[in-house]
């Protein structure tokens, strides 16, 4: 027997009654309102915390803190990661100077200066 493969018109036309309609939704009763398993941790990091510790203690001894990673993300959720951006030296320059730093910059590099549209409004 042949593999029917995508594209090929007898696929087509046997999927075609689970395809989805336009406008219709894939998860038509949308998330969960009540997260059981959320509750369900939430109880376990609170009512055993020496449970909890020692637990977590023995793991970290062998090596293995995914266990209470998932737990504790499920419970809490996850932490949010921060990024410390540092603002380079051009952020106060003024636009004119900017466009002198470019041009400095280009000489130096001997690299032609491209076009660069000045959008100051031009007198009448």
């Amino acid at each position: 027997m042949q593999k029917h493969r995508r594209g090929d018109a007898s696929y087509t036309v046997r999927i075609a009654p689970w395809r989805f309609k336009p406008g219709q939704s894939g998860n038509p009763g949308g998330k969960p309102k009540h997260d059981i398993a959320k509750e369900i941790a939430q109880a376990i990091f609170l009512n055993n915390a020496e449970m909890i510790y020692a637990a977590y203690t023995k793991m970290l001894r062998r090596g293995n803190a995914y266990c209470f990673q998932v737990l504790s993300d499920r419970a809490f959720g996850k932490l949010k990661e921060r990024h410390e951006v540092e603002v380079g030296p051009y952020r106060d320059m003024t636009e004119d100077e900017l466009r002198e730093r470019i041009a400095k910059l280009q000489e130096e590099l001997g690299v032609l200066p491209a076009h660069i549209e000045d959008d100051t409004p031009k007198p009448n």
